[in-house]
């Protein structure tokens, strides 16, 4: 708990990576190629992490 964790966009489209899982919900809105960004994972717990402009993308970031 309590680390971060660098969102960078490597492709050549943008994205929109947010999570509205119960434990640790954030959004980054629209990421262009190319930008970075961090998120805080405070909280001990599972994580889905999204793309709203993408369904088929999906991370789980496990927290301890």
């Amino acid at each position: 708990a309590g680390q971060k964790i660098l969102f960078h966009n490597s492709d050549g489209v943008a994205h929109n990576v947010f999570s509205n899982s119960k434990i640790n919900p954030f959004t980054i809105k629209i990421q262009k190629p190319g930008e970075t960004s961090e998120v805080e994972f405070k909280e001990v717990g599972t994580s889905e992490v999204r793309c709203a402009i993408h369904p088929k993308m999906k991370l789980i970031v496990t927290v301890k």
